[in-house]
Parts: structure tokens; sequence; C-alpha cells
């Protein structure tokens, strides 16, 4: 298992936690990165950094804004952690275009 030197963090993890924001964006703030991260009183830019496939931009989401995250939207703890049926390549297309329109 690859482990983020940066962070300690496990690839599989980050993989999860990128994986549920994109999901959850998409299904419940019609792919809108702007009214999520308002919602969780995050900068948008946070947000997008997480989400981004730009290795030299991307950045790890760490455990406490993971949780307060969660805790912001009234989600059970641990909620972006755990796997999600995100794998067709469809769902994946489907994430990954409605992102790039959010940037803009």
């Amino acid at each position: 298992m690859k482990v983020i030197e940066q962070t300690g963090i496990s690839q599989s993890l980050i993989d999860c936690r990128k994986n549920n924001l994109k999901k959850y964006i998409l299904d419940k703030f019609n792919g809108n990165n702007t009214a999520f991260a308002k919602a969780v009183n995050k900068n948008v830019n946070q947000i997008n950094l997480f989400l981004t496939d730009n290795e030299k931009f991307f950045r790890a989401m760490g455990e406490r804004v993971a949780r307060s995250m969660e805790h912001a939207l009234g989600l059970q703890e641990g909620f972006f952690d755990k796997p999600t049926d995100i794998s067709s390549p469809k769902d994946l297309y489907s994430l990954s275009v409605r992102y790039q329109n959010d940037k803009g």
C-alpha cells in the first residue's frame, strides 16, 4: 500500500475520500463546488485542490478536514472514508466532466 509521505495517509484512503467528495458534491450540490464550500465553511479553492487530477496541485484531504466537513453536513463520522460503488467508467466520467465544468 502506497503511503503519501507528506500526510502519512494511504493512497487508498486518499482516493476514497476524493471519490466520496466528488460523488457527494455531485449528488447533493448538483456538482457545484462553490455551494458545497459555503455549506462546509471552506474556501472553494481548498475544495478544488482536494478534487483536482493535476498531481502538481492536488492536496489530500486530511483527518481534521474530513471530520469537520462531515460535522458541518450532519454526516456520520467517517462518511468520506467509506468505499463507495463509484467504479463504473460512466460514473467516473460523469464526475470528471461535472468537476471540469464547475472549474469554469
